[in-house]
C-alpha cells in the first residue's frame, strides 16, 4: 500500500510542486489548499488536471490554515477518505525584507501566524493519529532569501531560528514515539518568496538614508502600484518559480523515498542540492526524484 501524504499550502507554487512530485512517485497525496488563498479554485482544478492527465493519486482538498477547528475538519476529511495518514509536509513561502523596527506589531502577529501557528494547528490535528499509529513523518519545508551580507533580513534570521528550534523540539519529543521530524530549508534569491515589506515605510527609508545602508534599496524587491505596501510579490522571470520549485520538490521526494531515517535538518540551494553550509547533519538527497512509492 502506498504512503498517504498530506501537503499543506499546496495552492502555492512550491506546495503544488511538492504535492505533484510525491504523487508522481506513487504516493497517495492530498494537496491542501486554503480557501482564503488567492487562486484557490484554480489550484484545485490544476491538481485535478494533473491527476487526470498523468493518472496520479493526487487529490486537492480544502485545508484552511487560519482556524484550528477548520484544520481539524480538513484533516479528518483526508483520514476519512484514505483511512490513515503516513506523512505530513508543511510548506511555507513567505519572507520578510526590511529593518526590524519598520514592521508594525500587527505585521509581526501575522508573520508569527504564518511561521509558527499554521504548522502548529496542523500538527495538533495530525499528531494524535500518528502517535497512536506509532509511526509517521513530518517535514517542514520552507524557503528564505540568501541572507549572507544583507542588512535587511534580521527578521528572516529571527523567524528561521524560531522555526528551527520548534522543529528540533518536535523531533526530540516525537522520536521515541516513532514519528520522524525533519526541517528542510531552501535558500533562494527571489524566486518563490512572497515578501512582506514594512508597513512603516518612513522608518524603513530612514535606515536607507544612512551612509553604508542599503535597506530597501537595491535589493530587488518591488511592490506593484496596484497593491498596498507589504502585500506585493517580488518581480520574477515567468516560469523561473516553477523551475526552482520543481528542483526543491525533487529533493523533498528524494528524502522521503529512501529507507534511512530522516535527518533533523537539511539546507538546500535553489537547485535542490545540499548547500555547502549546514547547521545540522545533512545527508545527500537525490536530484533525480523519489525511488518509488
Amino acid at each position: 500500500m502506498s504512503e498517504v501524504v498530506l501537503v499543506t499550502d499546496a495552492g502555492g507554487v512550491l506546495g503544488a510542486a511538492v504535492a505533484r512530485a510525491l504523487a508522481d512517485g506513487g504516493r497517495r497525496v492530498f494537496a491542501g489548499v486554503d480557501p482564503q488563498r488567492e487562486g484557490y479554485r484554480a489550484a484545485l482544478a490544476e491538481h485535478a488536471e494533473h491527476a487526470r492527465r498523468r493518472g496520479r493519486p493526487l487529490t486537492g482538498v480544502d485545508l484552511p490554515l487560519g482556524d484550528q477547528r477548520a484544520v481539524e475538519s480538513g484533516v479528518a476529511a483526508v483520514v476519512g477518505q484514505a483511512g490513515l495518514l503516513d506523512v505530513v509536509v508543511h510548506v511555507t513561502e513567505s519572507a520578510v525584507v526590511g529593518p526590524v523596527e519598520s514592521f508594525t506589531v500587527y505585521q509581526l502577529t501575522q508573520m508569527f501566524d504564518r511561521a509558527v501557528l499554521r504548522g502548529q494547528r496542523v500538527n495538533r490535528a495530525v499528531l494524535p493519529l500518528l502517535r497512536d499509529q506509532g509511526r509517521g513523518r513530518i517535514l517542514w519545508v520552507g524557503v528564505r532569501p540568501v541572507t549572507e551580507g544583507r542588512p535587511d533580513v534580521g527578521l528572516v534570521a529571527g523567524w528561521s531560528a524560531l522555526s528551527d528550534r520548534i522543529v528540533a523540539g518536535y523531533a526530540s519529543e516525537l522520536a521515541p514515539l516513532g514519528v520522524e521530524v525533519c526541517g528542510v530549508t531552501a535558500e533562494v534569491d527571489h524566486a518563490l518568496l512572497r515578501p512582506v515589506l514594512p508597513a512603516d515605510r518612513g522608518v524603513a527609508e530612514s535606515y536607507g538614508a544612512r551612509p553604508g545602508s542599503d535597506a530597501l534599496s537595491g535589493v530587488g524587491w518591488t511592490t506593484p502600484p496596484s497593491r498596498p505596501g507589504g502585500a506585493g510579490p517580488e518581480t520574477t522571470v515567468p516560469g523561473r518559480e516553477e523551475v526552482v520549485a520543481a528542483a526543491i520538490a525533487r529533493a523533498v521526494a528524494g528524502l522521503l523515498g529512501g529507507d534511512d531515517p530522516l535527518p533533523r535538518h537539511v539546507l538546500l540551494d535553489q537547485q535542490g542540492r545540499p548547500a555547502d553550509r549546514t547547521r545540522t547533519a545533512t545527508r545527500q538527497v537525490s536530484d533525480s526524484g523519489p525511488a518509488g512509492g
